[in-house]
């Protein structure tokens, strides 16, 4: 998580406060989970901190074929809605005895609640709930005139107690509309939509914001998303409403687990699977498969990114062509470049961490395992890559030396510092955070 996001100090203090070792993940091993599975292996870390969407980028790393790590314990996630996906379920069932945590809440008041997923996954549920409120929080679930609603009746949750902040810097306006005195306490109007059962367990349903309302039905995002995920072709799944001169689409946004030369075959075959267990005004007209879905800087899903976006191209992989030939076809496709000099610099090019993201999935997919995010970064030209890629560091050192710049715009990786703290007479835990 990024220094500045209130999850970095859950996993700081809550490490140290046990007299924990705490494993601090590069940017690269953040960013690539083939090398933060190392990491977890390597370190031998008993807990981890994930979002949601990293936590599933992990699960597929191990069903296709990366060891799970051996002494992990607790993995607790956040930041967005929990899907169980088939792939979570295999990478739990491959570290029996490991808990996964489900926590809960926002920036302005810190985690609020939790749930524990235990036992035999295969008995967890797809959206499991959130939990119960933490002893230093208070919950209340009202319709938007803020009337206390009975339970298992679904509306906004509020949220008081010790755990609030005092308001936004310097944004009097945005503090009073989301902090407000009601019933003599002041409450924080989270936005989100949950529904409590009789005995305080909360299921999130979603923001208020971003329920999908599509041709007179309001449909919940996260409802297509786990019935797509069963598919599987699927590892992770979006839905949107995209806008276009052709009116209103559901979208749905997809990584797949495989390379597909028919793109037609494809979205019939998940056009099928979705109405089996969709009704008709929930079943996406359009299917758009990614090497990498955009995220947030907190490694959420960007949703708005994927409503902007009419259609990505899919990426054509040249299968008898020469290795180099197929470095350039790949990053040529993802630039939007129709020629790509095998000594350009990809970042003066226009390449971002997303599209380093992209572009390795899409080698992943088709055999291509050795390279990282950290060596593109050092080694951004083709020709550098190609000279790693057959064994031959000093000429990728050679190819890239005229291109390389002391201070790049995307920033070169750089390995964080081990960060760690012992405390005398307690057995230390080994936690990582990302």
């Amino acid at each position: 998580m990024p220094y500045g996001f209130d999850v970095a100090f859950h996993e700081i203090l809550s490490t140290f406060a046990v007299g924990g070792t705490l494993i601090l993940a590069s940017e690269a091993e953040r960013r690539d989970p083939w090398a933060l599975l190392a990491l977890l292996s390597r370190e031998r870390l008993e807990r981890v901190f994930l979002p949601a969407a990293a936590l599933q980028a992990l699960a597929e790393a191990v069903a296709g074929g990366a060891p799970a790590p051996p002494a992990l314990r607790d993995v607790v996630t956040g930041g967005e809605q929990l899907r169980v996906t088939p792939a979570i379920r295999a990478l739990f069932a491959a570290m029996p005895g490991s808990v996964l945590h489900n926590h809960y809440g926002p920036t302005e008041t810190h985690t609020v609640a939790a749930h524990e997923l235990s036992g035999n996954p295969e008995t967890w549920q797809e959206l499991p709930p959130i939990g119960k409120p933490l002893p230093h929080a208070r919950v209340r679930v009202v319709d938007t005139a803020l009337n206390t609603l009975a339970p298992d009746i679904e509306g906004e949750l509020l949220l008081g107690g010790a755990c609030l902040a005092t308001g936004y810097l310097h944004r009097e306006r945005l503090t009073a509309e989301r902090f407000i005195e009601h019933d003599g306490a002041r409450w924080y109007r989270t936005g989100d939509r949950v529904r409590a059962s009789a005995d305080g367990t909360l299921t999130f349903l979603g923001r208020l914001d971003e329920q999908i309302k599509f041709h007179g039905h309001r449909i919940e995002p996260a409802e297509i998303e786990v019935v797509l995920s069963r598919h599987p072709s699927v590892a992770q799944a979006a839905v949107v409403v995209a806008t276009s001169g052709h009116g209103e689409r559901l979208v749905a946004h997809l990584i797949t687990r495989s390379a597909y030369s028919d793109n037609t075959a494809l979205a019939a075959s998940l056009l099928e699977h979705c109405r089996k267990h969709l009704p008709p005004w929930m079943v996406p007209q359009h299917f758009i498969a990614h090497a990498a879905l955009p995220q947030t800087a907190t490694g959420k899903i960007d949703r708005r990114a994927l409503a902007r976006e009419e259609q990505e191209k899919s990426i054509a992989w040249p299968e008898q062509a020469p290795l180099g030939e197929q470095l350039r076809a790949v990053w040529a496709q993802l630039l939007d470049r129709a020629e790509l000099g095998l000594h350009a610099n990809l970042f003066d090019e226009g390449a971002r961490s997303l599209t380093v993201v992209r572009a390795l999935t899409e080698m992943r997919r088709h055999g291509i395992h050795a390279l990282s995010p950290a060596q593109i970064y050092e080694f951004p030209t083709i020709a550098g890559q190609l000279a790693l890629l057959t064994a031959a560091p000093e000429a990728a050192v050679a190819a890239h030396a005229p291109h390389m710049r002391g201070a790049h715009a995307s920033g070169v990786v750089q390995r964080a510092a081990l960060a760690r703290f012992a405390r005398s007479g307690s057995k230390p835990t080994r936690e990582g955070g990302t």
